[in-house]
């Protein structure tokens, strides 16, 4: 059994023991010495013996002499200095004897509670710190903070319920090993969490480096929930483009000398929609498909979508004159870009899954990149890109058609430049001739809008849509559409 303590040294009565010896046959020296009995045991008057002191006790016999050393030392001490929790051996034997009689000794905390404490303090606090590690807030390190705080007050919880337990109860809690698993719970939830962390971090910059640049995926690995994994429902912008005439291109290319050539353009490509903070999708041949606004959300993503596209344009023309000082063929690239609702995440298997967008505003881009072909132009916007992007760049109005697959007519537009950049003034004249051909058009005024159109194009000989238009109005006067007409023109090619 554990002792219960009374108290520091001399708690039980210390009484000498040759006063217990010293009755009217004993003579002490003293006695001797001076003549006189003093008899401290067996005196009528002041005896140990008459005064009942000893009567029904347990007496214990014992040295203190401190060469015998029978001296133990106690958690009691009647001091501060060193050497006074010492108490005789002898005591030590009363306080059990005291403990067994008065039933009031010391319970240890039996081992299976113990564990089953150590058990239920290390789940408790490994989840309670990792609640607040998970918990995501611009202030982590208040978060931490918190954490701190309340793992030091569930330590001193415990220790003021152990000194209950033991002051009012006689029931020693093991408060080491309590507390030792609160600190090892919270020390462990640190490392999971910062494995977790880590290895999280390491699949997102493995995941996202080859669709977006690095300042995207240092990003997503500062703050993860912007990354929403699977399918979700967003308005982003899409953006396609091709080569123009590319398989014919490639037919007159050996294949290693047409590999190197798509990784110049496509490096080229893929560098604009990084510097633009677009998602690269994927490449398909000489295609590339990218978007913007996941998965860091972005406002202003059908103008950086438009951005990109003018830059890439640009940058064509760069690549177009030094492939030909060096004899290499001319290429065109064909954009088309859309803005709307589209579902975005990770689809694919297990063990591969790409990060892309589907849904009809994907399928609509990819349609009006195609259309170009039609008009001769280069960069195809649908009417939702056009009414957020109207005041920051130059477009004008293609046509209202049905692409190949749809059944609902969209309005087109062209996407020119920048609206601070200067056209030139043939440009301009040719732009002004066109707008006005276009409202005779849908208005079935079909010769006057075949001048109007051959203006422009005599203003400006690569003014493509007015070539266009000229054939299409000429068609129109030999089949007049009806009064009926919405203007709508119907695709039948992608």
């Amino acid at each position: 059994m554990l002792l219960n303590f009374y108290g520091p040294s001399r708690t039980f009565k210390y009484y000498d023991f040759l006063d217990v010896l010293d009755d009217a046959e004993f003579k002490t020296k003293d006695e001797l010495e001076f003549e006189t009995d003093i008899n401290t045991w067996d005196d009528p008057a002041n005896g140990y013996l008459n005064s009942g002191i000893f009567k029904d006790k347990i007496v214990l016999i014992g040295s203190t002499l401190p060469e015998d050393r029978d001296i133990i030392p106690t958690s009691f001490s009647i001091g501060t200095t060193k050497g006074k929790n010492m108490i005789n051996g002898v005591e030590i034997h009363a306080t059990a004897i005291q403990n067994i009689l008065s039933q009031n000794f010391i319970y240890r905390e039996p081992i299976s509670v113990e564990i089953a404490i150590i058990l239920v303090l290390t789940v408790f606090g490994f989840y309670l710190s990792s609640f607040f590690k998970e918990i995501k807030f611009k202030y982590n390190f208040l978060l931490e903070i918190l954490n701190i705080v309340i793992i030091g007050a569930a330590l001193f919880g415990i220790r003021i319920i152990s000194f209950y337990l033991f002051f009012e109860h006689n029931y020693l809690f093991s408060l080491m090993s309590a507390n030792m698993a609160i600190v090892m719970a919270y020390i462990g939830s640190t490392a999971f969490h910062f494995i977790t962390e880590r290895r999280q971090k390491g699949m997102i910059k493995g995941m996202f480096t080859q669709y977006v640049n690095a300042a995207i995926v240092d990003e997503l690995i500062s703050d993860p929930g912007k990354m929403a994994l699977g399918g979700q429902r967003k308005n982003l912008s899409v953006f396609f483009s091709d080569i123009a005439g590319f398989s014919t291109f490639s037919e007159n290319k050996e294949p290693e000398d047409l590999v190197s050539f798509l990784n110049e353009y496509l490096s080229e490509m893929t560098k604009i929609v990084f510097d633009n903070k677009g998602t690269l999708d994927k490449y398909v041949g000489d295609a590339v498909m990218a978007f913007w606004g996941a998965p860091i959300p972005m406002e202003d993503h059908a103008y950086h979508a438009c951005k990109s596209a003018l830059e890439m344009q640009a940058q064509l023309v760069i690549l177009q004159e030094r492939w030909k000082k060096e004899g290499q063929p001319l290429i065109n690239a064909r954009m088309g870009i859309n803005s709307g609702d589209m579902v975005v995440g990770n689809v694919g298997g297990k063990q591969r899954f790409d990060y892309t967008v589907m849904g009809d505003a994907v399928n609509l881009a990819s349609r009006l990149e195609g259309a170009n072909k039609a008009y001769g132009t280069l960069i195809m916007i649908s009417e939702s890109t056009y009414e957020v992007v109207k005041h920051q760049f130059i477009t004008r109005e293609l046509d209202y058609l049905t692409v190949k697959g749809k059944n609902k007519p969209v309005k087109a537009y062209e996407l020119i430049n920048y609206i601070d950049f200067q056209l030139p003034e043939y440009k301009v004249t040719a732009l002004a001739l066109y707008h006005e051909g276009l409202e005779l058009y849908k208005n079935q005024k079909f010769a006057e809008a075949i001048e109007k159109f051959s203006a422009a194009v005599a203003a400006d000989p690569g003014e493509s849509p007015s070539e266009m238009y000229i054939k299409r109005c000429k068609l129109l006067q030999e089949n007049p559409p009806g009064e009926n007409w919405d203007g709508v023109f119907h695709m039948t090619t992608k």
